[in-house]
Formats: structure tokens, sequence, C-alpha cells
């Protein structure tokens, strides 16, 4: 990847890592066409997450846009904006 390391999407818990790299080539793709910076908020999440344990169903949330997959989700948005 040009711009993103693998190791940016590692669970904070865990250190594991198991975000899908056709995803990852098509997200680093997209910050290529936009020009602008991605700020990765949030890369893989283990089921072992203690954000992810105490969810019904992990790898669900309420920030969007983002990918789910495989307790993943991913934000984006330019660097210099701001969640309302």
């Amino acid at each position: 990847m040009k711009h993103f390391r693998l190791e940016e999407f590692n669970c904070t818990h865990t250190n594991k890592n198991e975000m899908d790299t056709a995803f990852l080539a098509k997200l680093d793709e997209l910050r290529e066409i936009c020009g602008f910076p991605f700020r990765i908020t949030s890369g893989y999440r283990d089921a072992t997450h203690p954000s992810e344990v105490v969810k019904a169903a992990p790898g669900t949330g309420t920030h969007l846009p983002r990918y789910r997959g495989r307790h993943s989700r991913i934000e984006w948005r330019r660097a210099n904006e701001h969640r309302a």
C-alpha cells in the first residue's frame, strides 16, 4: 500500500489484524484518487476487544460511513473535518 501501513489497522487490544487485503487495496486506491489524507479512527477489532465484548452483535456501531466485516470498522473523512 502506498498511503497506509497494515499495522495502522491492528486491534489495539490484541494487536491482531484480519483486515481484508482486497478492501485495503481499494481504500488505498480511493485515497490516491481523492488526493487528501484519510484518518484511520478504528481498524480491525478482535471479538475479545472490550468494546466488542459488551455488544449484542460485535462489529456494530453508530458512526458512518464505514466498512463492516469481521469485527472491523473504518471511518473516513477529510482530516480537517469534525464529526457533528
